[in-house]
């Protein structure tokens, strides 16, 4: 005998890294049938999992559960969402197409694809899924936002940010965005120069803010610097270098997992420049040494050395 249950399932921003969620709530029909009480206890041990980051031990769980239900879009999903948060681009994109395969309409589904190729730098295919997505939910918007300001595409951004002002207004930190687009639209700042700290023509604002982070450097105040960089983030959330200065922080005041995972999300981001890669590897192989994972500081240590991606 099959019992449906409707399930809600509240998700937290970590998912993935900063960047990424509109999946506030998503409700799923999970159907249990005769091993319903094995089912439930994978199902809700693999989300606790993942609240606490622990991603290979959600997979495990769930893999229990598509033993016991192979044909479950939403297990499929939930295995793509953790693949994702480990950067298994490969397995995320197989799983969540599985997903969508049974239930194309689903915009959930859809939004973790657009994460899995905007994580992986196909800004074309990320463009094109989000703006399929960007009518359905503002938290769409704001994610095509922050991949229109990646790469470049200031006016479609304040586009965006126009349509989300005339629905429901802006936050602070969204008047700042629209405002930088207008001036870097207009031409108030230097139209060659893209929208990254790390340019080396670089002006305007960027260079208030590097004179700001060599300050707090300088005096050795790392948690002011912490909270003014954090501040930062919140008005230039795609910036390698301002998670890259963060991480660097979060190294120097000893929390070093909080490190790890700041610099693997600016490495997330498209890093030209050789320099502020190595910078990143760098601060990972000391973080991932002092953390106890000599297996990882290697891998960085070896990235470092080959000067690699």
């Amino acid at each position: 005998m099959t019992i449906k249950t409707h399930i809600i399932i509240l998700f937290g921003l970590l998912l993935l890294p900063a960047r990424y969620s509109a999946q506030d709530q998503e409700s799923a029909e999970i159907s249990l049938e005769a091993h319903s009480d094995a089912f439930q206890e994978h199902f809700f041990g693999a989300l606790k999992e993942k609240a606490v980051e622990n991603y290979e031990k959600a997979i495990n769980l769930l893999l229990e559960c598509k033993k016991l239900q192979p044909g479950n879009e939403v297990i499929d999903h939930e295995l793509s969402k953790n693949h994702l948060a480990l950067r298994h681009y490969d397995e995320a994109k197989r799983y969540v197409e599985t997903a969508l395969a049974k239930d194309p309409a689903n915009l959930w589904y859809k939004e973790t694809l657009f994460h899995i190729y905007d994580a992986q730098n196909n800004s074309a295919e990320a463009l094109s899924l989000g703006k399929q997505l960007a009518p359905h939910h503002p938290a769409f918007k704001e994610n095509l936002i922050a991949l229109y300001e990646k790469t470049g595409n200031y006016k479609e951004a304040l586009h965006l940010l126009e349509t989300l002002k005339a629905t429901r207004g802006l936050t602070n930190a969204q008047r700042e965005q629209h405002a930088r687009y207008q001036d870097l639209i207009n031409g108030k700042q230097n139209k060659e120069v893209a929208a990254r700290p790390d340019s080396p023509q670089a002006t305007g604002p960027f260079t208030a803010i590097q004179n700001k982070i060599d300050s707090y450097q300088a005096s050795g105040d790392y948690g002011a610097l912490l909270s003014y960089i954090e501040e930062t983030l919140e008005t230039y959330p795609a910036q390698s270098t301002f998670y890259y200065v963060k991480g660097k922080t979060l190294n120097h005041l000893k929390k070093h997992n909080e490190a790890i995972t700041v610099l693997e999300t600016a490495l997330d981001f498209w890093v030209e420049d050789t320099t502020l890669r190595n910078n990143i590897y760098k601060e990972l192989m000391l973080a991932y040494q002092a953390s106890g994972n000599t297996e990882k500081a290697a891998e960085y240590g070896k990235k470092l050395k080959n000067g690699t991606k």
